[in-house]
């Protein structure tokens, strides 16, 4: 490994200028009762974004969270019939129909299609659909009942059905009427049912175009260009791959910049690389790479699992991808992190997180306790609720990859200091060892300085808990260190209230000889 990279970077995200502390979290609305599966951040039309509308789904439907500071009560704006384990784990889509309104289509695992219209800003029932006229189709058309995914390609919205491997679409701009069926799983090498289709934007050398990817639940990934799938002049497959199984999640994939990224037990795959003959079977390949020796074995022992998703929060500059966890603590509740500038990766570790999604330039996050909560500040589970928690300090740790100083690895070494170095607003609360000869499961002690906890934003800090302070500057503290060995790694844990970044080590050792 190289001397910048490291073995693990708990809630240090790694950054343009250092390795920067996550945020902590707020509560944005409580008392759901169940875990929130699926969060939707609706952007209306509106310049006022009185029309844009969030919402938490659950087990039990649909409910509108938009408003900071909601205590649910009563019944949800949708009441899902089906309260089995899948409902509330879903995808959706927008799109504006040929009037010109804008439509949500959100299609539930368990509970099949919705439709949310901007225009009146309610849910309504939705239409049935018909084979087009003279259709010979074997396949009847489909029941809204039966929809478990809708996704809008050339402004077309595509729907799967339940337990098949055939699509269907509708005419340009509807939303209702005729719907044909496209029967996908003659391609399917590896089998299984439709998982999800993809609208991916990216110029392919000839133009910018969108193509249509269509993933199976046995691990096939076909591409289409085209316009009209009705005709084999118009619509061709240009491309077959195999990518490894994928979760039972059907949101495993996400597009930003010109990039189609799936997940499964290759780990984080590139549609654009698979386009470009890159062979996925080798670990040390794909955008993930350096995380894959976590990511593939987490993928494998939770394939079962619907929480596994992608996400991305621009204004923090980050792609997440959300992993099952053990529910009975939120110390297994593992994220794995990217930064889009830098394309490093870190883990979030803490955060209670079942679903999550970027709106109105806010991280807002889905939690297994029936909450949802907003990605904010430097202090874990505070709130303004009355008798919420007032929030807790943020723990971080990191152990580096092992090094030879001089690529000696035949002689020992001792370290006799270690000065972490980080632009913070209070002193360092940190413990630093240096760690010898691969010892990976090394445990560092909790650090017993200031506790840095309650924060100090005015209105919400809390007197005789909070630490008052200026503005962020460069600290660093000295650490003596003891033991002696061939390679050496830096482990650090720490604790803060403050968005610190840590900067480096500046490293004291000397070196010995043979024996």
């Amino acid at each position: 490994m190289l001397p910048e990279e490291c073995l693990y970077c708990y809630n240090l995200v790694p950054s343009e200028y250092g390795l920067r502390l996550r945020k902590g979290y707020r509560e944005w609305a409580i008392g759901l009762n169940n875990p929130v599966n699926t969060i939707i951040g609706f952007e209306g039309q509106a310049q006022d974004e009185s029309s844009s509308k969030l919402f938490a789904i659950t087990l039990e439907g649909i409910w509108n969270v938009t408003t900071y500071g909601t205590t649910i009560s009563g019944v949800p704006d949708v009441v899902f019939s089906d309260n089995g384990p899948t409902a509330g784990y879903g995808v959706f889509t927008e799109m504006t129909n040929d009037a010109g309104s804008r439509i949500l289509a959100y299609a539930d695992e368990a509970n099949g299609l919705f439709y949310y219209y901007e225009t009146g800003l309610t849910w309504l029932p939705i239409p049935t659909f018909t084979l087009p006229a003279g259709s010979t189709s074997p396949f009847g058309p489909p029941l809204a009942a039966d929809i478990v995914y809708a996704v809008t390609w050339k402004n077309r919205l595509w729907f799967i059905e339940r337990d098949t491997a055939y699509a269907w679409y509708l005419q340009p701009g509807a939303i209702q009427g005729e719907a044909t069926p496209f029967n996908f799983g003659a391609k399917f090498v590896h089998g299984g049912e439709i998982k999800a289709i993809f609208n991916w934007t990216v110029d392919g050398g000839l133009g910018v175009d969108d193509i249509l990817v269509v993933v199976s639940g046995g691990g096939d990934v076909l591409t289409y260009k085209g316009t009209d799938p009705n005709s084999i002049d118009t619509f061709e497959l240009i491309g077959a791959y195999y990518v490894g199984s994928f979760p039972a999640s059907r949101k495993v994939g996400l597009t930003y910049g010109g990039e189609l990224y799936l997940i499964s037990t290759f780990g984080v795959i590139s549609v654009r690389q698979l386009m470009q003959g890159i062979l996925y079977e080798d670990p040390s390949l794909g955008p993930s790479a350096k995380i894959n020796r976590y990511l593939r074995d987490a993928v494998e022992s939770g394939r079962e699992s619907y929480d596994w998703s992608m996400t991305i929060y621009p204004s923090d500059g980050f792609l997440q991808i959300i992993a099952p966890y053990n529910l009975s603590n939120n110390e297994n509740a593992i994220q794995y992190q990217q930064n889009l500038m830098t394309q490093a990766w870190g883990l979030w570790r803490g955060v209670p997180i079942r679903s999550a999604a970027s709106w109105k330039g806010l991280y807002l996050i889905g939690t297994p306790d029936g909450r949802v909560v907003e990605y904010y500040g430097s202090l874990d589970n505070s709130s303004t609720f009355a008798g919420g928690p007032i929030g807790t300090s943020i723990d971080y740790s990191i152990l580096t990859s092992y090094q030879a100083p001089a690529g000696n690895t035949t002689s020992y070494k001792k370290v006799n200091f270690i000065r972490p170095i980080q632009v913070t607003r209070f002193q360092i609360n940190a413990v630093t060892r240096a760690i010898y000869d691969y010892e990976f499961d090394a445990m560092l002690p909790t650090p017993n300085g200031l506790p840095n906890s309650g924060g100090d934003d005015w209105d919400a800090a809390t007197w005789d808990a909070s630490i008052w302070s200026g503005q962020q500057g460069s600290e660093s503290t000295v650490d003596g260190v003891l033991g002696q060995g061939r390679v050496i790694a830096v482990a650090m844990r720490g604790r803060s209230s403050d968005r610190l970044t840590f900067v480096s080590w500046d490293i004291d050792y000397q070196t010995g000889g043979f024996l």
